[in-house]
């Protein structure tokens, strides 16, 4: 559910009467069981009580055909959003692509074209980045060490070439 102009706050549900508005996007993961009830039973009333966008998806694409559907509010009834050619569905309440990826649904930035990670999308990305940052910073101490260990090197020649010219000059 996403709520455009409503306060975000911790609630366990969503009560018209006290938000004010009806929220703006409904996304129904159906199954066999729901499936007549959000096709009928939800649509009309998310209709009724003027959500904007109301999208079903059948994650084993075993009941809905196909499996991911979409409705717009024009001028109080739900008309069906046209699917992509691969099967997505553009939504304007988002500015988001709906796109089945196996089970799951990817959502897609409809203006730059990058995919939202999934939680455990996210969880890796995280991980790579923690391991990069600490490789860069083994790098840097490997650097600095070397560093380190050129100037001493040098300190120890010039010391030495010092030492040759006064045995030379002297």
């Amino acid at each position: 559910m996403l709520a455009i102009g409503v306060r975000k706050r911790t609630r366990y549900n969503y009560l018209l009467w006290e938000e004010g508005k009806p929220p703006s996007l409904l996304v129904e993961v159906t199954s066999k069981s729901t499936r007549r009830e959000d096709e009928v039973k939800k649509k009309a009333l998310y209709e009724r009580i003027g959500v904007e966008e109301y999208v079903l998806f059948d994650p084993k694409d075993e009941y809905l055909k196909p499996r991911l559907q979409g409705f717009r509010l024009v001028r109080g009834l739900f008309r069906p959003i046209r699917l992509e050619r691969d099967g997505a569905l553009l939504s304007r309440t988002t500015g988001l692509t709906f796109r089945p990826e196996g089970e799951r649904l990817r959502l897609v930035d409809i203006a730059s074209g990058e995919p939202m990670l999934w939680s455990d999308e996210l969880d890796a990305a995280r991980q790579a980045a923690e391991a990069a940052r600490q490789a860069a910073e083994a790098r840097l101490a490997e650097e600095a060490a070397a560093r380190r260990a050129a100037e001493e090197r040098l300190r120890v020649l010039e010391e030495e070439l010092s030492r040759l010219r006064k045995d030379r000059n002297g």
